[in-house]
């Protein structure tokens, strides 16, 4: 049995646009300083095969990077849908 992720609806100002933008391309970019301390391999070296704690390390490395590429390909989405969204209209006493 497949669940259903209800849709919400968000109103922003553009003010609070701005910032929702600003604190997501802070987190991409923690993100890309996360995963610099990743490395790329797909596959295990030599020094990550030489004994079982030495995979264990490999495999766990390696499924922390993929969380992070994951995490990072939701915060672009997220920038994209707000990015390209229009902002409420902003009457005076709804923007503080």
């Amino acid at each position: 049995m497949t669940t259903t992720v209800p849709d919400i609806t968000i109103t922003l100002h553009e003010t609070q646009r701005r910032i929702v933008l600003n604190a997501l391309y802070d987190k991409a970019a923690e993100t890309d300083h996360y995963l610099s301390g990743y490395r790329e391999d797909k596959t295990p070296g030599p020094l990550d095969t030489c004994c079982d704690k030495h995979r264990a390390l490999f495999k766990d490395r390696s499924a922390q990077r993929d969380t992070l590429i994951q995490r990072k390909e939701q915060i672009v989405a997220l920038i994209d849908l707000i990015g390209s969204s229009s902002p409420a209209a902003t009457t005076a006493d709804s923007e503080r």
